[in-house]
């Protein structure tokens, strides 16, 4: 077949698709534009940025990198525009227009000869004929031109990346355009150790779901003719960040602008521009980007790291091993940092290059975020912030106040330790940590966010809201609280010091009160003890943990390490409620030290006798702890005393009385509180002179009857707790009361165990008028109270007159304050004498049904 190159590739055999390409070869020569066949310069260059993938310049302390979704991770945007274009049948860039030229001249090649050439070598091969008769003159035609053509585009796709190559691009009025990569010829590229100015790019990436995200020199659009399912794209595509960067050592940072694909919930561009047949009538606006960061070349993260290496104290939370590679807006890190950074690089001993690219960094984030970083400033000064600058408000070495939200008054403090990860959405206030106690003080790491800000019900703070004080958030740096705060917190942390070892405490709290204004005797009483605490609950979650970060030598001196530390301790302890007999969580600013009440043993109403006696034997007993007289040792070292008689006559207030003077605690427990199955017995028993032996109690055994009862071969369960209950008592070596209203059914073997026995007589008159006295006398402590002091201790020896015991005295002194304030008056004599004749009205009655007390307990033969 004669005729032109064109004319060759119209013959074809039947059925077979035409020859496409986007270049027009004329019969004398052929033309193409380097611009219309970027598709192969990507394809030739994307080869190389993949190569580079595998060789980033990333060492090991930079994991962050990985981690950061459309950077690294992604390949080259080049490899991703060429596949697109290749399953489109067309270049990247618009489709079905022509692009312009941009002054590069056309490349002309001689097809002609070319294919007279591939005719005569085809012609030369045995029993290939090619003639007009031949039946496959047609077939061997069309691929003889469809050979000239590929072999005339491949040398002319070379000349094209050439010059493209060598183009010369605009640089911008605030950075140095990227530059192409280098062709890879295998040689080094020829490039200064030292650049003699670092400079900073700016990129675009398009992030693309599911797609690869892409990197680009210019600002990404859609183009006339895109489908929906097309993607959001420049022209000049980019290899991946760290062959990027690798590639320019002049480059200190790069500026990358980030955007959404529209199938990734980006802008619908057919929307806006228009589209005819499911394609853009024309092409879009250029995209705006949604945010835009910083990615640092590794040069300029190992100059920082040596400043912040020479320097650890001007970068507390800054960790040299993981340097963060990407800064996302607000630029945090800068925020804190960038003025020291400036100053140091210049006072370092940096290369003038490294030096000059720390500062370029820092002058340019702190340039295009001044409005930003300002108005949080701003607010910081008038103690106000506002959502978008709650990162700002957190700094690593800083202490950080965190109110509990579901329990109001408990207040936690952390200490920032490091910069939050490395994100564009990050909520985090960064890593933290606390002090915790169970015996021994540890830390606990924390990661605290935003969300611990205002209250989950959003009831008072919210995100949303506007300018809002900043010490009304849950969470807020302590610098901006009130120096009180900080002092409330040190005075917590010193008590916490304080009880670290064992120490009866007293709690108050606001919501209760005593009884009768006894507050000295009324008192709630704990003690801290962590080592007790755990022999009695060893599976509690809190000793899952044996660390001790503080160590034996600083527990053991008097002095708290520091400020810092007292205030990171917890505001919560555990200790042993004396009362209830339970373990409870304590508000560490309620706890105080214990007030003993002297005065307590004086103002016992007994013969002086019998006060004599107690006080000897009780300090005789802590004096001779340890002395035992019995040959067996250990055995006979406790002392027990029983106290007998009716009630109300001061047995039990003895058994607090010898505890206040002693400054032990007072461990009362009731037969309701053991039970009276053998086996439970004998464990709480033991349970009891344990915790009474570890912190030297007075242990009373109130109303003990059921100890001290008399065995009956009928009855096995009470001789086996009266056994028990007896072997016991052997071997206790503290101080144990029993109190008793039957001792007319007293164990015998019990005589010998008793190292004295007092009883105590009904009331007499005058000792009634001395009770009346020492009663009425603590209420003049009440001052939240209207009393007439004068007024009820003038008629004392009027009420003295009737026949009540101690516990009937203070009742009706309880009653007489209760009418009085039902009655919106001051305590007098009046609200006395009604409450009084309640109570005498009551004894009357009881002793109209059965006599006298006594004289039914003789008939009972109990006392």
């Amino acid at each position: 077949m004669e005729g032109g190159l064109n004319e060759g590739l119209k013959v074809r055999p039947p059925g077979m698709e035409p020859f496409e390409s986007n270049v027009t070869i004329s019969k004398d020569n052929t033309d193409i534009s380097a611009e219309q066949n970027l598709l192969f310069v990507k394809r030739e260059t994307g080869g190389q940025d993949d190569e580079d993938d595998d060789s980033d310049e990333d060492d090991s302390d930079d994991e962050d990198d990985q981690s950061e979704t459309g950077d690294d991770s992604s390949n080259s945007g080049s490899e991703d525009t060429g596949r697109d274009a290749e399953e489109e049948g067309g270049s990247e860039g618009p489709r079905g227009e022509e692009i312009d030229n941009q002054g590069t001249d056309a490349v002309k090649v001689p097809a002609e000869k070319l294919l007279a050439q591939i005719r005569e070598k085809l012609s030369s091969i045995p029993g290939l004929g090619i003639s007009n008769d031949s039946p496959h003159s047609e077939l061997i035609e069309y691929l003889t031109a469809s050979m000239a053509k590929l072999s005339a585009e491949n040398g002319m796709l070379k000349k094209a990346l050439q010059t493209a190559k060598e183009r010369p691009l605009a640089e911008g009025p605030k950075a140095v355009a990227p530059t192409p990569a280098p062709e890879n010829t295998g040689e080094q590229e020829n490039t200064p150790d030292e650049p003699e100015e670092p400079v900073f790019h700016e990129v675009h990436l398009v992030r693309c779901y599911p797609q690869k995200n892409t990197y680009f020199q210019d600002v990404p659009r859609m183009f006339k003719g895109d489908l929906k399912s097309d993607h959001l794209r420049g022209r000049h595509g980019l290899e991946n960040m760290a062959t990027y960067l690798k590639k320019r050592k002049q480059v200190a940072f790069v500026v990358v602008h980030n955007y959404q694909c529209s199938c990734s919930g980006g802008t619908d561009y057919h929307r806006v521009v228009g589209y005819k047949d499911g394609r853009l009538i024309d092409d879009s606006p250029l995209a705006e980007a949604e945010t835009k960061h910083i990615v640092c070349n590794m040069n300029t993260r190992k100059a920082m790291t040596e400043i912040s290496k020479a320097h650890p104290g001007s970068f507390e939370g800054w960790n040299i091993k993981r340097l963060p590679r990407y800064s996302y807006e607000p630029h945090f890190i800068y925020y804190v940092h960038h003025k020291t950074f400036s100053e140091l690089a210049d006072s370092s001993n940096l290369n003038d290059f490294d030096a000059r690219s720390i500062k370029l960094v820092c002058n340019w984030v702190a340039e295009n975020s001044k409005e930003d970083w300002d108005e949080a400033d701003d607010m910081f000064k008038r103690g106000k912030v506002a959502a978008q600058h709650y990162s700002k408000l957190f700094r690593p070495g800083e202490l950080i106040v965190r109110q509990q939200t579901d329990r109001p008054g408990i207040t936690w403090v952390y200490k920032i330790d490091s910069y939050p990860w490395a994100s564009p959405d990050c909520d985090q206030v960064g890593t933290c940590h606390r002090w915790s106690f169970n015996g021994h003080f540890y830390k606990i790491q924390a990661n605290l966010n935003f969300s611990f800000m205002y209250s989950q019900s959003q009831t008072e703070i919210s995100p949303d809201d506007g300018e809002v004080d900043i010490t009304s958030l849950n969470l807020y740096p302590l610098r901006f609280a009130k120096p009180e705060l900080y002092n409330s917190l040190l005075a917590r942390g010193s008590r916490f010091w304080s009880c670290r070892k064992k120490k009866i405490v007293a709690y108050h709290d606001p919501d209760q009160d005593g009884e009768d204004g006894s507050r000295e005797l009324a008192e709630h009483r704990f003690m801290v003890d962590y080592n007790i605490f755990k022999r009695m609950h060893p599976h509690n979650s809190l000793f899952s943990t044996e660390t001790d970060d503080l160590g034996s030598e600083a527990m053991a001196k008097n002095e708290p390490p520091d400020d810092q530390f007292l205030a990171l301790l917890p505001p919560e302890m555990h200790a042993f409620d004396l009362g209830a007999k339970t373990w409870k969580l304590l508000r560490v600013d309620r706890i105080t030290d214990v007030t003993w009440n002297k005065d307590a043993f004086k103002r016992l109403v007994l013969p002086k006798e019998n006060k004599e006696l107690i006080q000897a034997a009780v300090m005789a007993q802590g004096r001779l702890l340890g002395a035992s007289p019995d040959i067996i040792a250990g055995k006979g070292q406790g002392l027990l005393i029983l106290l007998h008689g009716g009630p109300g006559t001061g047995k039990t207030l003895t058994a607090e009385s010898i505890a206040e003077t002693q400054e032990r605690p007072l461990y009362r427990v009731t037969c309701g509180d053991i039970g009276i199955e053998p086996a439970y017995v004998e464990r709480y028993l033991e349970s009891v002179f344990t915790i009474g032996k570890a912190w030297g109690c007075v242990v009373l055994l109130d109303e003990a009857d059921v100890f001290l009862e008399e065995r009956n071969p009928t009855d096995q369960k009470q001789n086996a707790i009266v056994s028990v209950f007896l072997r016991l008592l052997e071997y206790y070596d503290g101080i144990l009361i029993l109190t008793t209203n039957r001792v007319g059914t007293f164990d015998e073997a019990f005589k010998s165990r008793i190292h004295l026995a007092l009883r105590y007589e009904n009331l007499k008159e005058d000792q009634r008028v001395e009770i009346w006295r020492n009663l009425l006398s603590m209420l003049k402590s009440r001052d939240d109270e209207r009393i007439d002091i004068n007024d009820l201790l003038m008629n004392v020896n009027k009420v003295a007159r009737e026949d009540l015991n101690g516990r009937q005295i203070r009742n009706v002194i309880t009653l007489a304050r209760y009418l009085a304030k039902f009655r919106a008056e001051m305590m007098v004599y009046r609200h006395v004498q009604d409450a009084l004749a309640s109570v005498v009205k009551f004894d009357q009655y009881l002793l109209g049904l059965r006599g006298h007390d006594d004289t039914w307990a003789a008939e009972q033969r109990l006392r």
